[in-house]
């Protein structure tokens, strides 16, 4: 059993497309489904990859690739394909020799022709979904569907916690929010112990380095670390852009601020608003938000902790399994 996997993952967009199908990609194999990735090369894509130990195949930036991926589909007789990319919609599904496509999606804004579709934000929007895939289309919808990698799902105990905030925004971070933090946070002369992590795709680091050597913070600067559960863990609260993060950070039952990043990630704000299981911020207003945290943070906890059971990809790949026959 074959599944192609078309993703992509570079400076500009961050790496958590790539970084949830490489999480399910281990779960399906667990089914002996056998995984290609088709990716577009960029450095960040090669980098997390071959971290992974995952070999994968190019396409070209033309049409998202789609003849080389045809040509990718054809050569290895692979019928199936998951697809989990933002300039892909129904023109491009249309042309694929495919028998059974998977999309995963997270902003209901365009159509798709697909056998099944994912969304982990929110189930509200099952109506503007049913409007925008064929009838036959199985929606697999909500957070009880979102990928989270094993390391984050541990049970909490806040009794020795080396810092009191971590800073983390993906992998590239290119809007440079790491620094625009710090550099908050020491103009309010911030006392807390600042746990900081920027990826693989960082390209800021001389101007964060000066930063950090020439305030008097009390941080430590982590830069792609391999162990990022265990320093998510050892931290108190949790800021972050609202992309698969915040899923992570919620399933360790953590107390997390929300900074915006991008529009696609109203879905996963509207959800943790409304089930006030985090707090919303600007980069201007970290400080404030973590003096009221302060005495929210174990409702919070406990209701980021009730959003996701961290099995969400074991029922994707099911579901997937499932259709056997057809991979």
């Amino acid at each position: 059993m074959q599944l192609a996997i078309r993703t992509d993952a570079n400076e500009l967009i961050g790496a958590g497309h790539l970084m949830r199908c490489l999480e399910l990609a281990n779960t399906l194999a667990e089914k002996n489904i056998k995984i290609r990735f088709i990716v577009k090369e960029s450095a960040l894509a090669k980098s997390l990859l071959k971290s992974q130990l995952v070999s994968y195949l190019k396409v070209s930036t033309a049409n998202n690739g789609l003849e080389e991926t045809n040509q990718i589909l054809e050569k290895y007789n692979i019928k199936s394909i998951l697809i989990d990319h933002y300039e892909i919609d129904i023109q491009w599904e249309q042309q694929l020799i495919a028998d059974y496509i998977v999309i995963i999606d997270d902003l209901a804004d365009r159509a798709h022709l697909c056998n099944l579709l994912i969304d982990t934000a929110s189930e509200s929007r099952l109506s503007a979904y049913k409007k925008l895939v064929p009838k036959q289309c199985k929606l697999l919808l909500g957070p009880k569907y979102g990928i989270i990698r094993d390391e984050f799902i541990r049970k909490l105990n806040d009794e020795h916690l080396a810092y009191d905030i971590f800073i983390c925004f993906g992998a590239s971070d290119p809007q440079n929010n790491s620094f625009a933090s710090l550099y908050e946070l020491d103009v309010r002369q911030y006392k807390g112990k600042i746990c900081l992590t920027t990826g693989l795709g960082y390209a800021h680091g001389k101007t964060l380095k000066s930063l950090i050597e020439n305030t008097n913070l009390n941080i430590t600067w982590h830069q792609a670390p391999p162990n990022l559960a265990d320093l998510m863990y050892q931290s108190k609260v949790i800021i972050t852009a609202p992309g698969s993060m915040l899923f992570e950070a919620a399933s360790m039952g953590k107390s997390i601020i929300m900074i915006k990043t991008a529009e696609n990630q109203n879905g996963n704000i509207e959800l943790f608003e409304l089930s006030e299981a985090a707090i919303l911020s600007t980069v201007s207003n970290i400080y404030s938000c973590i003096q009221i945290i302060e005495d929210k943070s174990k409702i919070l906890a406990l209701k980021a902790k009730a959003i996701s059971d961290g099995k969400g990809k074991y029922r994707i790949a099911h579901c997937i399994h499932q259709n056997s026959s057809l991979i």
